[in-house]
């Protein structure tokens, strides 16, 4: 499941750089995907419900949020990069919502427009099954990592095996076989 959820993401690259781009007025963005076993720690989180599917957490440090922030109004970075790596950003609602927005942007390039909307509060736990999507662009690096839920998990597993079974009953109709 994890080698399709990656490979799924990986997909939608162009799409997600494009999205980049537009929001955070980066020339030359480089995506890079890789699987995530958990949450990333001290980071912050934002969760959007997918409807029919599940839940789906995106984490990110503090110190990202404030970099894209300052990306997205086109401000110059107020510290120096070795300052920067202080955990004691003071995180405001704007950093919250662009950080949500970019996210629910993101989901849609993923989920090809379904119907998904932000929760402040859920009682479902993110599985062992993300994607770290690492962006560089102007010589800097930040890491947006999604995970999702088991309902989720137990939903994309369903699809598989419909479609699997699907091809076997093609395969039969074409060959006159099955392929077990």
């Amino acid at each position: 499941m994890r080698k399709f959820l990656l490979r799924h993401s990986s997909h939608f690259s162009t799409e997600i750089i494009d999205i980049f781009k537009f929001n955070f007025a980066g020339r030359h963005v480089k995506a890079t995907f890789s699987e995530a076993r958990r949450p990333p720690a001290n980071s912050i989180k934002t969760v959007l419900h997918i409807e029919e599917f599940g839940h789906v957490f995106f984490f990110i440090s503090p110190q990202a949020a404030d970099i894209l922030l300052h990306k997205h109004l086109n401000n110059p970075l107020p510290l120096k990069k070795s300052k920067r790596s202080n955990p004691d950003i003071a995180l405001t609602q704007t950093h919250l919502r662009l950080f949500q927005k970019f996210t629910m942007a993101i989901t849609n390039a993923l989920t090809a427009d379904a119907n998904h909307y932000a929760i402040e509060h859920t009682d479902h736990q993110p599985s062992d099954i993300g994607v770290t999507i690492t962006f560089e662009f102007d010589d800097q690096q930040l890491d947006v990592t999604f995970m999702i839920d088991n309902k989720y998990v137990k939903k994309l597993r369903d699809m598989m095996e419909r479609a699997l079974l699907r091809l076997d009953e093609l395969d039969f109709r074409i060959n006159g076989r099955v392929s077990f």
